[in-house]
């Protein structure tokens, strides 16, 4: 054979082990990004559990040792501690947001406005939607994996949420003042409340030079 076809048939054999050595880089990093999401999914959900149970708990507390404005506070101050104490520990985003909002610090972000307004919104605890569970790449190219819990109006939470017949006069007091652009109030028992917001960094994996 010519070297110029030796030369040929080397490039060629060259070229393709390289292809398949990309290829196969790349079919290992897509599983280990599939790895990489189900964990984060695993932890998230995990956490919504247990801040959900957490809060219900202390609400329950609250209300029988101090009555409405008590659990008031917690259902304000305590849990935003609490979310922002679970950011802290785990490195996540972690947040409560709604639409119609108490607290102005709890405004929702584009993604999360979106998927509530066009997905959620109208939802209730009876026929509830689906949580919002997917591995992103943000506008700081960082993957991330975001879900989105939603959650609905129970029977307690009338006496802080519900109508002005349903909320004490003490806690239309508080509200007033802790709160006066409120307007999380008169829902109904199953409506759409608002979302558990949690953002988890995943690891960037690029090929090998």
């Amino acid at each position: 054979m010519k070297p110029k076809y030796i030369l040929a048939a080397l490039l060629w054999v060259g070229l393709i082990t390289f292809g398949v050595w990309r290829l196969m880089g790349s079919v290992g990093i897509h599983a280990n990004q599939e790895r990489q999401a189900l964990a984060a999914e695993k932890d998230s959900k995990a956490a919504v559990n247990d801040f959900m149970g957490s809060l219900k708990a202390k609400l329950q507390a609250s209300m029988q040792e101090g009555g409405p404005t008590h659990a008031l506070n917690v259902c304000g101050d305590v849990a935003q501690e609490m979310t922002q104490n679970y950011a802290n520990e785990k490195g996540w985003y972690f947040r409560r947001t709604a639409l119609r909002l108490r607290n102005p610090l709890n405004a929702p972000d584009i993604y999360e406005k979106a998927w509530m307004e066009r997905t959620a919104f109208g939802s209730t605890a009876e026929v509830p939607i689906a949580t919002y569970t997917k591995a992103v790449t943000n506008e700081e190219y960082v993957r991330e994996y975001h879900l989105m819990e939603p959650i609905y109006v129970a029977e307690a939470c009338l006496v802080c949420h519900g109508s002005s017949q349903q909320i004490p006069d003490e806690v239309e007091d508080l509200l007033a003042e802790k709160y006066p652009s409120d307007s999380a109030i008169d829902f109904k028992v199953g409506e759409f409340r608002g979302i558990l917001s949690i953002r988890i960094p995943l690891p960037d994996e690029e090929l090998g030079e």
